[in-house]
């Protein structure tokens, strides 16, 4: 599954959500609406579910931003199961890059 993600799962709310930050999230109107969304939708309780378990399962976690990500949902996952590209490109003493950068610098 080479550069393939194998969990791009939505939480679904009934709540109304004042911005999406599309510029950040992707996420636009309609996304999270389970009656018009094109998006695999799910209930929160089914991804903490599917987190645990692949924590468990010792699973290495990939992506950019994950530190914040996963402190922002309230889960602790060890250092060494979390591949985060903010850390991995980060220079000491300089800012951390972004995702857009690093996408237009490795293209």
């Amino acid at each position: 599954m080479e550069g393939t993600p194998f969990i791009d799962d939505y939480i679904a709310t009934s709540e109304q959500v004042v911005d999406y930050l599309t510029e950040f999230s992707g996420i636009k109107p309609g996304d999270l609406d389970a009656s018009m969304s094109s998006k695999h939708l799910t209930t929160l309780k089914a991804v903490y579910l599917k987190l645990l378990y692949l924590l468990e399962k010792g699973v290495r976690f990939v992506g950019h931003g994950l530190k914040k990500d996963f402190r922002v949902i309230n889960i602790m996952i060890p250092p060494e199961q979390v591949v985060d590209t903010v850390e991995l490109f980060h220079l000491p003493k300089q800012r951390f890059v972004s995702l857009k950068f690093l996408a237009w610098f490795y293209a």
